[in-house]
């Protein structure tokens, strides 16, 4: 359905739900860096993390998928910008809604065994980075940073001040438990 409906319409050639069984030309392989070395991503049947990171992109791709979204497709543009609003918390529905260089910021990054990725995108100034890369916990987001603060004309070694409520920081504190032991 999603291949028929939205990815075919869209010209999204190079973007899939991942199986293991599937030959991918071009596929890249995955990657940790630990202790000094690095060494191919642990094993993660596609099966397991299904709609949380078994999509496959390329970085067209994703570009063309945000461009249809601006545009109103495969949503009605009234969703799209939903989609892109900060509903509180500064998040929307997939995109975190920040403000970034005096700019308005869209963010949606993620990662799985061996690939991270960052897709970063400031609406008032059209810009859109996109980063990439087949390394497990690589700093996608810190390129993105840094690429946005080039093209912005800020210094790379100037510091943005942060000011945080005391009683918004209250709220994280305290005890955080996975499970039993841990």
């Amino acid at each position: 359905y999603i291949r028929e409906n939205i990815l075919q319409p869209l010209g999204l050639s190079a973007t899939g739900y991942d199986r293991d069984d599937l030959i991918l030309p071009h596929r890249v392989r995955g990657y940790r860096f630990e202790n000094g070395a690095f060494k191919n991503a642990a094993y993660l049947a596609m099966s397991v993390p299904h709609a949380a990171g078994a999509i496959y992109s390329s970085a067209n791709d994703l570009l063309a998928w945000l461009n249809a979204l601006r545009g109103g497709r495969p949503i009605g543009p009234a969703s799209a910008t939903l989609m892109m609003s900060d509903h509180g918390h500064g998040y929307g529905f997939g995109f975190a809604i920040q403000s970034q260089f005096s700019q308005r910021h869209l963010v949606h990054a993620g990662g799985i065994n061996g690939f991270s990725v960052v897709l970063s995108h400031y609406p008032d100034a059209d810009l859109t980075l996109i980063v990439l890369a087949n390394i497990q916990g690589a700093p996608v987001q810190k390129i993105a940073h840094d690429l946005a603060a080039l093209y912005f004309g800020i210094a790379r070694d100037a510091a943005e001040d942060i000011s945080l409520d005391p009683a918004l920081l209250a709220d994280y504190v305290g005890g955080y438990r996975l499970d039993a032991g841990r």
